[in-house]
């Protein structure tokens, strides 16, 4: 057999490759003639807006509003102009229908309080009607704007309050969207036996409708990124491949860009990165094309990730400058965070510490914006619930006048009529008794929804410092790496265990929803695992004996730097290198205090070593711990090694 030499293979392979892109340049081309028809139709209904009474406005604008007719991603003009027109005509369905269609844009803006604030307006009206598929449409969006705020719990609540609506009236659409989202939800959470159960669902719905079944391909797309998370790749392969086949074998343009960026990821995780290279550039393209501005980031960050496994270093670079810039143009501070963070890491990782140093001060930038945009958002959801709180308030009120008006009309009976005054009497302690217990009912309901709210907001604060305490602690991590000198790095080696040990506090809080006392069990536990993991030495063995308590945040924190300090001195210096060992500890609960005591059978303190003179940094944490703690703090050194001991005084009362 005759083998084609490599250039000319390598010139086939350019052929190839161009007439792919030949070939998405007209399918998108067409998907967008397409869409100028609708925008010339969307045009002509807003120019026989302008002759049109006011009667036939009403009909024009719900018609121009509606998704299916107007292409266009933004109509806030459109949308405040219908409201004036709404409000002028008293139209409630008009006023509804253009808060619905225009709330989508703020959402995606990152705008949540105005488009929280319209599709309340939506919902009011919408659910003083018969179940219909707007109410349903009203409550996803509703969820979809808490899941944008990472509220997912929240966002769950409104999902499936969402889905009997959407079952009642019988909706596959709206109800395989439905699944399609709590699956991603439960999926976010990795609790992924509940992902895969909604996601099946879909499937399920699927096999009874003839045609395109509505949300197949976003479910066949989740289920492979699922199956990808837990490394299950035949599986995913699978729906990928099934995912990727309908994409394009029925030309869905929306879901072709998608289809090859979940391939470029399949071929990753396969090890074929050469593969994985024209799927991702061709994703790219695809969202280029559409202005699928979130779609054009992660095409960026997935080819940077490619280049990096093949180290190509220019490309490499070249993608993460592109995801940088466009998620700034754009205003995804997230995305710009991340992107930043890798372009960081990698001047770094080269040397180029003077662009290293800019890339470091555009990400604290980045995270200033972000911060202050969840800020933001977190200071108008409280005053949203307040507004929420007062509106109930004035209902109270209202309602009580309406008992006050009762109870004189009922004195003036029981004055006109004697024979009647016992009737009349009973009659008004049962109606004053069933409204009180009413008020009573609904004040409870204030109070239950308030302290919900409150827990929910402590576990996502609490959620949100663990994980920036992470990002410091992987930051720490990196920095190590590019140290030569030993003594560095053991210093921040030693400081990336102290943020570790109060990252583990904010991490119990919110898993455990207990947010004053801490699990000492558990948390000691966590606590010695990172230290064990730090040093990784097999021949130090450590014998744990912590007594079942809660204690407060505040003690438990001191105290897991107490032996945070103590254990890590005692790998450190307690023992020779390769020397077998044992470090023990007891944290017991007494009646009058707390006894801490960490031992080890190493080679004990040093000749001459006295406590109050010239303490390293560790010593002086514990010593400066002890005395805010009030504690009876002492270390010697015994027969069979070092012995530290801390006696706690319990609070009185």
């Amino acid at each position: 057999m005759l083998k084609i030499p490599s250039k000319l293979s390598s010139l086939k392979l350019v052929l190839w490759r161009w007439l792919r892109v030949w070939v998405i340049l007209i399918v998108v081309s067409g998907y967008l003639s397409g869409q100028t028809q609708k925008q010339v139709y969307a045009d002509s209904l807003l120019q026989a807006i302008v002759g049109a009474s006011d009667e036939k406005k009403i009909g024009l604008y719900q018609m121009v509003l509606d998704p299916i007719n107007n292409p266009l991603n933004n109509r806030e003009e459109i949308s405040k102009a219908a409201m004036t027109l709404a409000q002028k005509v008293g139209s409630k369905e008009l006023m509804a229908f253009a808060n619905l269609h225009s709330s989508l844009t703020l959402i995606n803006q990152g705008f949540h309080s105005d488009a929280n604030k319209r599709l309340n307006i939506a919902y009011e009206y919408y659910a003083s009607l018969p179940t219909n598929k707007l109410l349903v449409t009203t409550l996803i969006l509703q969820g979809y704007n808490e899941h944008r705020q990472l509220f997912m719990t929240d966002a769950l609540k409104i999902y499936l309050k969402a889905l009997p609506l959407a079952k009642e009236i019988k909706d596959v659409r709206r109800i395989n969207n439905l699944y399609n989202r709590i699956a991603n939800i439960y999926a976010t959470r990795e609790d992924y036996d509940k992902a895969f159960y909604y996601a099946r669902l879909v499937l399920k719905n699927c096999e009874q409708v003839s045609g395109v079944c509505p949300f197949l391909y976003p479910i066949l797309e989740s289920l492979g990124k699922f199956y990808l998370q837990i490394g299950e790749v035949d599986s995913a392969r699978y729906y990928i491949e099934y995912y990727f086949e309908e994409a394009n074998q029925k030309k869905v343009t929306t879901n072709r860009e998608i289809s090859y960026k979940r391939m470029a990821d399949l071929r990753i995780a396969e090890g074929n990165l050469a593969a994985a290279i024209p799927f991702a550039d061709t994703a790219l393209l695809f969202a280029q094309q559409l202005d699928r501005r979130r779609g054009m980031i992660a095409s960026h960050q997935q080819l940077a990730l490619i280049f990096e496994k093949k180290n190509n270093t220019t490309k490499q670079l070249f993608h993460l400058q592109q995801q940088a810039e466009l998620a700034n143009k754009y205003g995804f501070y997230m995305q710009e965070k991340e992107a930043l963070n890798s372009l960081w890491s990698f001047y770094e990782q080269w040397g180029d510490f003077e662009n290293a140093n800019i890339i470091g001060k555009k990400w604290r930038n980045a995270s200033d914006s972000l911060a202050k945009v969840e800020r933001i958002n977190l200071l108008k959801r409280q005053d949203e619930l307040v507004e929420q709180y007062q509106q109930k308030e004035k209902i109270q009120i209202l309602e009580n006048q309406s008992l006050k008006k009762d109870t004189n009309n009922n004195l003036l009976i029981f004055l006109a009529s004697f024979l009647l005054a016992i009737l009349g009497f009973t009659i008004y302690f049962l109606r004053v008794r069933r409204k009180l217990n009413t008020t009573l009912r609904q004040k409870n309901q204030l109070l239950n929804t308030a302290v919900e709210e409150r827990n929910t907001l402590l576990k996502e604060i609490h959620h949100r410092v663990k994980n920036n305490l992470q990002i410091i602690s992987s930051l720490l991590n990196l920095q190590m790496r590019h140290l030569k000198n030993e003594e560095a790095k053991s210093a921040l080696a030693e400081g990336r265990n102290r943020v570790r040990s109060i990252a583990l506090i904010h991490q119990n809080l919110y898993q455990e929803m207990n947010f004053k006392e801490i699990q000492t069990e558990k948390y000691i536990e966590s606590l010695l695992s990172n230290i064990q993991s730090t040093f990784k030495n097999n021949d130090i063995t450590l014998e744990v004996v912590v007594d079942e308590m809660l204690l407060e945040e505040e003690v438990m924190t001191q105290l897991g730097l107490v032996i945070n300090e103590a254990v890590t001195n005692a790998y450190k210096h307690a023992f020779t290198k390769g020397e077998t060992g044992k470090i023990e500890l007891r944290f017991t609960n007494l009646s009058d205090a707390l006894l801490l005591v960490i031992k080890d059978n190493g080679k004990g303190l040093p000749n001459g070593f006295k406590l109050g003179k010239s303490p390293t940094f560790g010593l002086q944490l514990i010593q400066d711990f002890s005395t805010r703690l009030k504690a009876k703090f002492e270390l010697k050194s015994t027969d069979s090694g070092t012995l530290l001991e801390l006696k706690v005084p319990k609070k009185s009362g």
